[in-house]
């Protein structure tokens, strides 16, 4: 493993530690004075307004063009710098306002430090485009379950050591940072994808979003139920929590090598999702109510996550600018929990005062339009595939026609046309012959060759015209381990270039090697 891929981890499992005690919650502030808990809720709700914010305006402005944030070293570097002083001087005002009681301070320190922290948020995330499916699926579950370990051990720290303990962390996160792959040029827009992308992006958005509108209400509710709890010992409870949902999240992608897909997280995502709302009215005395906010913090939270791999595996096929999607969809779902959030602090001084049937209701509705939207929006869109793109995106297969020079569009089916089983093109036989055999995908020629982990990775990027120093950097190797595997897979099937590897994988899924 190369010295640069462990500091960009470690910088990643670090700003989520930041973020794990100072964006959905306020307990890294909780050891100054006079931070209670109306200061608490106005921090968390001008928090997430100020990304909000933020993010709508990078979508706005970067999807226009076709620059992003980490095109060149010196762009990423002045950004990273300048969101890392940002932050810095939000939290200053903060601890200035806690000790002088001016709410005036701590509005301007949480507006600020909101929105640097929600950019370079942004900046991790471009970095999950230099990997493939599964490879960004690991990065963030990983570092999100080091994350958690260290936010466990710091817990055992007086509260009042968090704010400097999250001030050094912000710090040497931001220095991860120099140290992402430089992203790849920019080859298409957003406008000339826009009717490949919206229906897919939207049907996702929509169905994190409910489940982001939920969580802000349980959030809210849970809190209050929560009042008396020490934080410590409520973030304990969030990451016991949180700990045993990223084993489970992991197990497929580390044991089986199969993470997993966006049309499959809702079905771990809406049982937390469910727990929560029959702990909140107090169905099951087997979990404290408090816990309601959490259990259903980590249905958006899988959602959430795996949403981000799939726009970077979008990005990464497509070749559309990442920045305005990954801030386009952190907006999108993060007002919906904002809402939630809201409609919770509303609902909480009235709660004794409802009766509990229109409560369940009310809930039990939320939550079965959730399981309805889930499915409807993810049924059959989930797996991304570099060949299911092709044969649904003109723009993208006459773009990898250019690079693969062997990519036949008439056998990849042109866009409507008629389709065979796993949606590939149906196969017409002229009077008098058999009917002719469907081509085999990438994956099942992967599998014909016993590719596995590294050299199934290199495969798929190879088949997509990257270069050789181009796979090293995005998979953090050397070239000669990539070229390793090259040979290798020459020899297997008998060729000497690249041209021959292409023409051979065609021949294999035509059926005829």
């Amino acid at each position: 493993m190369s010295r640069r891929f462990t500091i960009l981890r470690f910088g990643f499992s670090l700003s989520l530690l930041v973020d794990i005690l100072s964006s959905y919650s306020g307990t890294a502030f909780f050891g100054l004075p006079s931070f209670a808990a109306a200061a608490d809720t106005l921090y968390l709700l001008l928090n997430m307004s100020a990304r909000i914010v933020v993010f709508l305006i990078v979508a706005f402005v970067t999807g226009r063009t076709a620059h992003t944030l980490n095109t060149t070293p010196f762009r990423r570097g002045c950004t990273v710098i300048v969101c890392t002083l940002l932050s810095l001087a939000g939290i200053a005002l903060i601890a200035i306002s806690s000790a002088t009681q001016a709410i005036a301070l701590l509005v301007c320190g949480t507006l600020v430090f909101g929105a640097a922290q929600g950019l370079l948020g942004i900046l991790w995330l471009l970095t999950l485009v230099s990997f493939d499916y599964r490879g960004s699926y690991l990065f963030i579950f990983l570092n999100h379950a080091v994350a958690t370990v260290l936010g466990a051990v710091l817990l055992l720290a007086p509260l009042i050591w968090l704010l400097p303990a999250a001030t050094v962390c912000l710090i040497v996160s931001s220095v991860g940072l120099f140290f992402a792959p430089r992203m790849d040029t920019v080859e298409q827009s957003i406008r000339s994808q826009l009717g490949f992308l919206a229906p897919r992006l939207g049907g996702w958005i929509l169905m994190v979003g409910l489940f982001a509108l939920a969580s802000g209400f349980m959030l809210s509710v849970s809190d209050t139920l929560a009042a008396d709890v020490d934080p410590a010992t409520f973030l304990y409870a969030s990451l016991g929590n949180s700990g045993f949902i990223l084993i489970i999240m992991l197990l497929p992608a580390v044991v089986f090598k199969r993470p997993l897909q966006i049309e499959t997280s809702y079905r771990i995502a809406l049982p937390l999702a469910a727990l929560g709302f029959l702990v909140l009215p107090g169905l099951t005395d087997l979990i404290p109510p408090y816990f309601a906010g959490t259990l259903t913090m980590s249905g958006y939270m899988v959602t959430g996550i795996i949403i981000y791999c799939s726009i970077a595996e979008i990005v990464r096929i497509t070749k559309v600018p990442p920045l305005p999607l990954f801030a386009l969809a952190e907006a999108l779902t993060l007002i919906p929990h904002l809402a939630g959030k809201v409609i919770g602090l509303l609902y909480v001084p009235n709660m004794q005062t409802f009766n509990l049937e229109p409560a369940l209701l009310g809930i039990g509705g939320l939550y079965l339009i959730t399981l309805g939207v889930s499915w409807l929006f993810t049924h059959d869109w989930g797996r991304i595939s570099l060949a299911s793109l092709l044969r649904r995106n003109p723009a993208v297969r006459a773009e990898a026609g250019q690079a693969h020079g062997s990519v036949d569009t008439e056998r990849l089916g042109e866009e409507g046309g008629p389709r065979g089983a796993e949606g590939r093109p149906a196969q017409h036989a002229q009077p008098g012959q058999l009917p002719a055999r469907p081509l085999l995908s990438l994956d099942e020629v992967a599998d014909r060759l016993d590719l596995r982990d590294q050299g199934r990775t290199i495969f798929m990027q190879l088949m997509e015209g990257r270069t050789l120093p181009r796979i090293a950097d995005d998979l953090f190797l050397s070239t000669s381990s990539i070229k390793y595997h090259t040979q290798k897979m020459y020899r297997a099937l008998n060729v000497h270039s690249r041209g021959e590897l292409f023409d051979a994988v065609e021949r294999i899924r035509r059926g005829e090697g």
